[in-house]
């Protein structure tokens, strides 16, 4: 699978400004990554699943020890890294809904957990009934309530993201659904709320958007049906 353009770009970036260095320090008489023609950025199109492979995928995985994890990304639209720096007590059951507080990234091979990057990125999420008692029986296991909820059985130790990810493919692969990638799990949540009736503005808020545009231009494909539903109020 090739870089894509906004990869290449960054890349291209981090070498110029270490050949910007030589430069300075006489070592090279000129930066040769300045001379490289960049691909031009287009607009970005995630891949997402329709409602029946959705519910085909959360099928054929109930049974798997992190149903849980696969359900709640589908279904609440969070980040993997908020997933996995999910607390116990970040659930609460009774209302609904999880707090989104702190994240669990990958960075130079080690997993850090870190606050959300923006003011929007904290905030409270609502979840179905069925996936809050999941998430309650994992919260009621732990020692104390500020321990993970996601973890891996044999260690204790929180899941590794890249794991999950290798995790999630394996298993797409296995049932032989269109393959995506975790993070259009994300992408697929947000296009299925629009599809079952969320505003843009309910499903930026739920994923955590600075803007109401990034979730339009970025996130989501306006699913048929909701074109034909807009159609016909318009005709």
């Amino acid at each position: 699978m090739g870089l894509s353009s906004a990869t290449v770009r960054r890349i291209n970036a981090t070498l110029s400004a270490a050949l910007s260095c030589g430069v300075a320090e006489g070592l090279l008489s000129a930066n040769p990554a300045r001379q490289v023609r960049l691909p031009k950025v287009g607009g970005f199109g995630a891949r997402v699943w329709t409602v029946g492979q959705a519910v085909d995928f959360l099928k054929y995985v109930e049974n798997d020890e992190h149903y849980p994890l696969w359900r709640l990304s589908l279904v609440a639209g969070l980040r993997r890294g908020e997933v996995l720096g999910l607390r116990g007590c970040d659930c609460d059951p009774g209302a609904l809904r999880v707090t989104v507080s702190q994240t669990r990234v990958q960075v130079s091979g080690r997993v850090v957990t870190k606050s959300p990057k923006t003011k929007s990125g904290h905030r409270n999420v609502a979840i179905d009934r069925t996936t809050a008692d999941l998430l309650d029986t994992l919260a009621s296991g732990l020692p104390r309530q500020d321990d993970l909820i996601f973890t891996d059985r044999k260690t204790g130790q929180g899941l590794e993201p890249g794991w999950v990810s290798r995790r999630f493919r394996a298993l797409v692969l296995e049932y032989g659904l269109p393959l995506i990638r975790f993070h259009d799990l994300r992408h697929t949540s947000a296009t299925l709320g629009l599809a079952a009736g969320e505003s843009v503005k309910e499903v930026s808020a739920r994923l955590g958007h600075s803007s109401v545009a990034v979730t339009a231009d970025i996130c989501m494909q306006v699913p048929t049906s909701v074109a034909q539903r807009s159609a016909q109020s318009l005709a």
